[in-house]
């Protein structure tokens, strides 16, 4: 319920930092389920998603965004 209440309430916030962090808490919420259920591929893939959003708090270079970004990319491959 956590991860769908972050899902639905996201795009209502005022901020971008504090529609980031509510995802990272869907995020989180969602890699632990999916863990829970035996799923671990989706899980690591909510993982993943959790590093993209954190990178987008706290990185401010823009190279460095991006290429933290594709190497995500490249570990859900």
């Amino acid at each position: 319920m956590v991860g769908l209440g972050c899902v639905v309430s996201w795009p209502l916030l005022p901020s971008r930092r504090g529609a980031l962090m509510v995802q990272g808490t869907g995020a989180c919420a969602f890699a632990l389920h999916f863990a829970l259920i035996g799923a671990p591929t989706a899980s690591a893939a909510c993982v993943l998603s959790l590093m993209q959003l954190t990178v987008a708090l706290v990185v401010r270079d823009r190279v460095a965004k991006l290429a933290l970004d594709g190497a995500t990319l490249l570990a859900l491959l």
